[in-house]
């Protein structure tokens, strides 16, 4: 489900700024350049990841890896949930059972094959011809992360083989995945959009760009005292929330090391002995 985040991008130790005011720097123009920085590192730690795996922090770029391999793994990601809550059958047996029991939701009942042996009918829902359908049920089932719920099975007497899970066609699944597809890079273009509306120089690749627009984030910019403030909402926020700290305090390292080198480099120039 959607996930609101909200980041102070300011000078966020009291170090760096007493650094800023000893170089003389612009203070609005360096938070404008560091809140423009800090998006795109969050963008980075936002789902898809490569492998799954936490991205790196050090480096430039909207993501963890190539572009292609980052899209391929949100790819993957969407087939995985649409595992956990679908199966494939064929549409005449989902007819069949349409006929047979009379209902779509909640079928329990017990029937034969052809050769007269007894089985188990056992799931909420069928679905052979509706896509919206699908969708609206995959929606229904996302936690608050975006994900959909680990398919546990049976878990004895009283728990239904196939809760939490609805049959569909092929053609079905693969419209619906072609549908969340289309999503992948979403989540990125929330914080992405805040660099660009920043004055980032590096665009963002297409799989993220094609959702800027409609991604909703707004960035407040204050001047006295210098600070940029990014409000942000899409799925697999989560994520950025649980590790925002973890995020912010990378990105304070970096702004303060930037800051003393600047500091060395102009005690360089003037003649003294630097580290």
């Amino acid at each position: 489900m959607p996930k609101n985040c909200t980041v102070d991008a300011s000078l966020f130790k009291f170090k760096a700024k007493k650094l800023v005011k000893q170089l003389k720097l612009d203070e609005p123009k360096f938070v404008r350049e560091q809140g423009a920085s800090l998006a795109r590192l969050l963008a980075k730690v936002t789902p898809p990841f490569l492998d799954g795996k936490f991205p790196k922090m050090s480096g430039k770029g909207y993501q963890g890896g190539g572009v292609k391999n980052v899209e391929a793994a949100g790819n993957r990601a969407i087939k995985k949930d649409l595992g956990r809550i679908f199966r494939i059958r064929d549409r005449e047996y989902l007819e069949f059972l349409h006929r047979t029991t009379g209902k779509l939701t909640n079928v329990r009942q017990n029937l034969k094959t052809k050769k007269g042996v007894s089985y188990l009918v056992d799931v909420d829902e069928i679905n052979y011809d509706s896509v919206s359908r699908a969708i609206r049920f995959h929606q229904s089932k996302r936690l608050s992360n975006g994900r959909t719920p680990l398919y546990k099975g049976d878990k004895g007497i009283g728990r239904w083989k196939s809760r939490d899970v609805m049959w569909i066609t092929a053609e079905i699944w693969n419209a619906v995945f072609e549908a969340k597809a289309r999503n992948v890079g979403m989540s990125k273009a929330a914080f992405a959009s805040a660099a660009v509306q920043l004055g980032i120089k590096q665009k963002p690749p297409k799989y993220i760009s094609r959702h800027i627009l409609g991604s909703g984030t707004r960035v407040t910019e204050l001047k006295n005292p210098s600070k940029v403030t990014i409000k942000a909402r899409a799925p697999g926020l989560a994520h950025v929330v649980k590790n925002l700290k973890k995020v912010e305090r990378f990105h304070t390292v970096g702004i303060v090391k930037r800051l003393e080198a600047l500091i060395r480099a102009d005690a360089k120039k003037a003649g003294f002995k630097t580290r």
